[in-house]
């Protein structure tokens, strides 16, 4: 069986070549010791949750000092 979240497809600076359909704008916070990686990982459950192909425009940033990760779940319409 596999991993829905490790299926998942991740674009930060370019949108997929197929046609697609935006479903949400999701993002992942965590606390000053928390990596990237693991701040992406949540990223990629939450938008498995939502039954998304991918997650596009996503970026890493800080809100004061918590970092987080946002992007925008899609689903393929082919």
């Amino acid at each position: 069986m596999i991993n829905r979240s490790e299926a998942l497809e991740v674009c930060t600076t370019k949108l997929p070549g197929r046609p697609f359909e935006e479903l949400n704008y999701i993002e992942t916070s965590g606390g000053i010791f928390h990596t990237p990686q693991h701040l992406m990982n949540g990223l990629t459950k939450a938008a498995s949750a939502q039954g998304a192909d991918a997650v596009v425009n996503v970026r890493y940033d800080f809100q004061g000092w918590w970092p987080l990760v946002s992007g925008t779940t899609i689903r393929y319409l082919d």
